[in-house]
C-alpha cells in the first residue's frame, strides 16, 4: 500500500508542477497563478505527507502550500469568470 501511495504522490506532484508550468506560458491567464500552482500543490502534498511521519511543526509548510495552491487555482477561474469587454 506504501507503494501505491507514493506513485500516486509522485504522479500529483508532478502534475501540480507541470499544470502550473502550462499556466505560466499561457497568454490569457495571469502568470504569478501558475507559479502559486507550481510551488503550492507540490508543497502541501510533500509538506503533508512529511508532517505525518516525520514531525508536526511541517504543518505549516502544508498549510501555506494550499494557500498558495487555492490561490493559484482561484484567481485565474476568476479572471475567466469575468466577462470580456470589446476594445474600440
Amino acid at each position: 500500500m506504501w507503494g501505491l501511495n507514493g506513485l500516486a504522490v509522485i504522479g500529483f506532484v508532478a502534475g501540480y508542477a507541470v499544470f502550473g508550468i502550462a499556466m505560466t506560458r499561457t497568454a490569457t491567464l495571469p502568470r504569478l497563478a501558475g507559479i502559486f500552482v507550481a510551488v503550492g500543490g507540490p508543497a502541501y502534498l510533500l509538506g503533508a505527507g512529511v508532517a505525518l511521519i516525520v514531525s508536526p511543526v511541517l504543518w505549516a509548510v502544508a498549510v501555506l502550500g494550499s494557500v498558495s495552491l487555492g490561490a493559484g487555482l482561484a484567481w485565474p477561474g476568476y479572471r475567466l469568470w469575468q466577462p470580456t469587454t470589446a476594445s474600440a
